[in-house]
């Protein structure tokens, strides 16, 4: 196994430094909450570190979010999120913190991050190869290049103690890898005395829906719903026009495709949704921008073409839902751009946006939120039937949706339970059929 070393494995994390008196004056005030309020002792919450701090462009508040930490080194899986009001008074505290965790803090480093990467991924990634940064991330994260048979991912890692659900808190790396099939995207903690893994989170959500019940039928909703943020919103005006299903239309047995003229909305995507430099003019002519880039999968290798819409930005194509999905491939990457860009810009007028970490290739504002984590969004994807999913890292690492298609063949359907909260508790119908197209027929495309 080849690998690259740039500097030795030390100490990763770095104390984020928060020079500006109001953010010290905020912390303080948080801790004084916590001693006077919930009798926290001094040693347990004098020590904690910002993760992150942005002021919201929503309702003026301040949101500031912090860990523990034990001899400068962050505890992860400790955090407390906290809200100042515009006029800077603490209004909110939400505390998940370990007490007396100087009794509970144990191990020492004897494996190196390389070694922790290994003991994980040597069996899911042929020829694995390890690429060290000379840089870290603004987080303090260790910046790594994870390389092997056609495959490779920019993973983040980082020396932490690790509280296990048990409080336990260990000396351990985490690092992040979305593995070669692109189904997941794991989050490893491994035990930095013993090698052991701790636990692994898959960042990736999606739902499983495996059994059949009894038959169903759609019936078309005449909900309509307006967004408070696009309806005050004026929109960008670039040219560009996309034949989709407008929001609030969720598919086609809810409505007809119309031709939505300039949707992007300017107090969100200023330049449009096919920019990526802040200025006047698109980058691309085909399905990518500074929020998302969409492009179909159906050969199930992660990549593919994107629809273009020439110089003028038009992305008026067809679509026949009684013909195979390939015969309307640019119609689904056109619609999938649409939607993952509306939501983008939604989300922006209630508080998602550059500050507090949404996704774009470019940070347009002054704030200092990482860019550079646009949504890779694709469509018709051979990797599976009847699901979808999404996998979010941390801000400034670029989240993937992939989006399966549907069988066809009846209108069987699935039960799921909701257990919480009271209000919405029960049994829900679910179709495991698309109601709509032919859809794949059982036809499953993988990658040879």
């Amino acid at each position: 196994m080849k690998k690259f070393l740039s500097f030795s494995s030390a100490l990763l994390f770095t104390v984020l430094c928060f020079n500006a008196v109001g953010q010290g004056s905020q912390i303080q005030e948080i801790q004084e909450w916590l001693i006077e309020n919930q009798e926290w002792k001094t040693q347990d919450v004098s020590n904690l570190t910002v993760t992150h701090s942005y002021r919201s462009n929503h309702n003026g508040g301040t949101h500031v979010y912090a860990s523990q930490s034990y001899n400068g080194v962050r505890i992860a899986n400790t955090n407390l999120s906290a809200t100042f009001n515009k006029s800077g008074d603490l209004i909110h505290v939400a505390p998940r913190l370990i007490r007396d965790i100087a009794t509970k803090v144990s191990g020492s480093q004897s494996i190196s991050l390389l070694q922790a990467i290994e003991t994980q991924l040597v069996n899911e990634i042929p020829q694995l190869e390890i690429i060290q940064s000379l840089e870290n991330d603004p987080l303090g994260r260790q910046k790594l290049t994870l390389t092997g048979v056609d495959y490779e991912h920019d993973s983040r890692a980082e020396l932490v103690y690790y509280a296990t659900p048990e409080e336990d808190i260990k000396l351990a790396w985490t690092f992040d890898a979305e593995l070669p099939s692109k189904e997941y995207w794991y989050f490893y903690a491994v035990d930095a005395s013993s090698g052991e893994l701790i636990q692994k989170i898959d960042w990736t959500v999606s739902c499983n829906m495996p059994h059949i019940h009894e038959a169903h039928s759609c019936r078309p909703s005449s909900q309509k719903l307006q967004s408070k943020a696009s309806a005050r919103a004026m929109t960008t005006a670039d040219g560009s026009s996309y034949r989709v299903f407008e929001f609030p239309v969720e598919s086609p047995i809810h409505g007809e495709r119309t031709l939505a003229v300039e949707p992007a909305l300017e107090s969100a995507s200023p330049f449009g949704w096919h920019d990526t430099d802040g200025a006047a003019g698109a980058e691309y002519t085909i399905t990518r921008g500074n929020n998302v880039h969409a492009y179909e999968d159906i050969a199930d290798l992660n990549e593919g073409v994107s629809s273009d819409g020439g110089s003028d930005l038009n992305f008026d194509f067809a679509y026949n839902p009684n013909e195979l999905p390939e015969n309307y491939t640019d119609a689904a990457i056109a619609n999938l751009f649409y939607a993952n860009n509306r939501i983008h810009d939604i989300l922006v007028g209630y508080g998602f946006d550059e500050a507090s970490g949404n996704f774009q290739e470019t940070n347009y504002s002054d704030d200092t939120a990482q860019d550079v984590d646009f949504v890779r969004a694709e469509a018709q994807d051979g990797g599976g039937v009847n699901n979808a999913n999404f996998a979010t890292p941390p801000d400034g690492q670029r989240p993937r949706m992939q989006m399966y298609l549907w069988e066809t063949g009846g209108n069987a359907l699935d039960i799921f339970t909701v257990n919480a909260p009271d209000e919405i508790s029960g049994s829900y119908p679910s179709s495991n059929f698309s109601e709509f197209g032919p859809g794949v027929d059982g036809r499953r495309r993988r990658k040879q």
